[in-house]
């Protein structure tokens, strides 16, 4: 049975000239020349193929479409005049055409394809043009595109020039001609010791005719590269960078350096809003720069890249550099957060202070320079990143994640597994709001120390088999376009091996690098510890009376004297002016060393608004000096 079996399909593959799938055998070496094809004549035998080419059918049996692959060999003659055929038409190269009837292919598929392959080792820059014609044009709407792949696997890829595809679709008259301009191949395909081009033809999505299929052409394919060692290049430090800002606020800023070789023309930079780039750091940003080279080098330089997002979210774009052939990306990537900034409080003249919240308070409200975060994440991990937004419902919720006010006796808060409701009621809770943490606003100019005391409480513990294991982490920045960052000796309260009530009092003095900043925040930021296998509820904490105040050290009458400073009179009668030897800026202090004047190129200080008692002057330049209203 099986001799005859083999026989039967011998004598199938005898009458219908079918061969198996196979690739063209030796590929064009475009180190030794570009790869032209001009014609294909109508005599060619029967399972011949132009030099580095080789022509399929699809494995489709009814009207091939742009995903049918290629199935197997077209063994047949050029010359035959009916029927699914390939033809060789002279000048006009190749064509393709279907019919109602297949005979040529013993599983009845379709034309078709034509598969060109080259070496491009050694080689860049690669170009392919070509002619695609209508020789009969028929009714249906079919089209030859263009595809590649490196070696001879995996799936083929459209040739785009630009967003378009490269392609030639039939045309109502007959003998209609379109030459296909040459169109630069992605450099994926350089330097490789096999690459392969696809001509395929197919019915186009869009055909709604019935009736005959197109005769179409394809001739005059030329591919061409140059040595790689004549490509131009473009190289950057990086490939990616990642932002973070609030909306309608311009992220730090980040550098690419770049350099080029070989470079004929200018780099031009290009990226899309909302990044921007600039070639200096504090220069203008916008969406285009045009880097020149000096003979056919770039040096190297860095260009600045900065993001402004307009609405909460991520944004992603690609910072292009393009000079002749060479292009070179950096992709780029941008989170947007609608989280606002509390007023800082001057810790000059105020201390902040927060013991007691309302349950009542009206949802989206805060303490006094106080806001409350929200984050997206359902288990919240330490970040130094901002949170997502600003909480937005009330503070006498029962259920999901919450912060409930407690009276006097602070502020509490959870996560739960289930999202709070978009609305804080219920229905749909699609915007993911969990609590994230709090935030206060400082000023901290013009103070000598700052002291930070609070109380946390555990409320309940988690009830998994493996309980969920929570903290209370506090983190510091030093502006609002800052990240947070942990202190030098992390200030942490968890749930872990502790039991339920558990309460500590923090008091510390904040370091002297945090002294002197205009809009510096604390944030305690409530997250997840990493526990494997755990599950269940997560604990809740209780923050109360927070207190941050700033301390003036008080000036020493007997470290003054009088140094660099020449006045008169001294003591001086109230209402009388003090005047000065030269103009001076400074600030005048009680004993105290609270600040009670400014003055600033003054050559007279008024005493009116001083009452009877001693008073010290500082000068911007060092110089201090006693005087007393009588």
């Amino acid at each position: 049975m099986k001799k005859i079996l083999l026989m039967t399909l011998s004598a199938v593959m005898g009458m219908t000239g079918l061969k198996a799938q196979t690739w063209p055998a030796t590929p064009h070496d475009l180190a030794a020349s570009d790869f032209n094809f001009t014609s294909w004549p109508a005599a060619s035998a029967a399972n011949t193929y132009p030099a580095a080419m080789r022509f399929y059918f699809l494995g489709n049996t009814g009207d091939p479409l742009a995903a049918d692959t290629i199935a197997e060999d077209y063994a047949g003659a050029y010359n035959l005049t009916s029927g699914t055929r390939m033809n060789g038409v002279g000048t006009d190269g190749f064509s393709f055409i279907n019919t109602g009837s297949s005979n040529l292919s013993a599983n009845g598929y379709k034309l078709g394809a034509a598969v060109l392959a080259l070496n491009t080792t050694g080689r860049a820059g690669v170009q392919v043009s070509w002619t695609g014609k209508t020789i009969v044009p028929n009714n249906r709407t079919f089209l030859v595109r263009l595809y590649y792949r490196v070696g001879n696997t995996g799936a083929w890829n459209p040739v785009m020039d630009g967003t378009n595809y490269v392609e030639y679709a039939r045309n109502n008259t007959a003998g209609h001609t379109q030459n296909i301009s040459a169109v630069t191949l992605p450099a994926a395909v350089n330097n490789q010791a096999l690459v392969q081009l696809e001509w395929k033809y197919f019915m186009a999505d869009t055909n709604t005719a019935t009736g005959a299929r197109p005769q179409l052409a394809v001739t005059n394919i030329n591919v061409s590269s140059i040595s790689l060692s004549a490509v131009s290049r473009i190289h950057t430090n990086v490939t990616a960078l990642d932002f973070h800002s609030r909306v309608g606020v311009s992220s730090s800023i980040d550098s690419v350096m770049i350099s080029g070789g070989n470079i004929a023309t200018a780099i031009d930079i290009l990226a899309a809003a909302p990044f921007e780039i600039s070639e200096t750091y504090a220069g203008t940003y916008g969406t285009a720069i045009s880097v020149p080279s000096a003979g056919d080098t770039v040096t190297p330089r860095y260009i600045y890249v900065k993001y402004t997002p307009v609405a909460a979210g991520t944004d992603n774009g690609t910072i292009s550099l393009v000079s002749g052939l060479a292009v070179q990306n950096v992709a780029l990537a941008g989170t947007a957060y609608a989280s606002s900034d509390p007023a800082p409080v001057a810790l000059k003249t105020n201390t902040y202070t927060f013991t007691e919240w309302d349950p009542a308070a009206p949802a989206a409200t805060y303490p006094e320079y106080t806001v409350f975060h929200y984050t997206t994440a359902s288990n919240p991990k330490p970040t130094h990143l901002p949170l997502a937004g600003d909480w937005h419902c009330g503070y006498d919720l029962t259920s999901r994640p919450r912060f409930n006010g407690l009276e006097d006796n602070g502020v509490s808060f959870i996560n739960t597994g289930s999202a709070q409701y978009d609305d804080c009621v219920s229905g749909s809770n699609n915007n993911n709001v969990y609590v994230g943490g709090i935030v206060v606003g400082l000023n901290t100019q013009e103070v000598d120390s700052v002291v930070l005391d609070y109380t946390l409480q555990l409320l309940t513990r988690g009830d998994g088999a493996v309980a969920r294991e929570y903290e209370v982490r506090l983190q510091y920045r030093t502006g609002t376009d800052a990240d947070f960052e942990d202190f030098a000796v992390p200030v942490v309260f968890s749930s872990e091996n502790r039991s339920e009530l558990d309460s500590v009092r923090v008091s510390f003095s904040l370091d002297a690098a945090l002294l002197n900043r205009s809009g510096m925040q604390l944030r305690w930021l409530y997250c997840e510890l990493d526990v494997p296998g755990a599950g269940g509820s997560r604990p809740a904490f209780r923050l109360d009376d927070v207190q941050v105040k700033g301390y003036i050290r008080p000036i020493s009458v007997r470290e003054l004297g009088n140094k660099g400073v020449a006045f008169y009179p001294n003591p001086v009668k109230p209402g009388q002016d003090l005047v000065f030897d030269r103009p001076v800026s400074g600030k005048v202090y009680d004993l105290t060393g609270r600040a009670l004047k400014t003055f600033t190129d003054a050559t007279a200080l008024a005493t009116e608004d001083l009452h009877t008692g001693m008073y010290i002057i500082r000068t911007t330049d060092g110089g201090a000096a006693r005087f007393i209203v009588e």
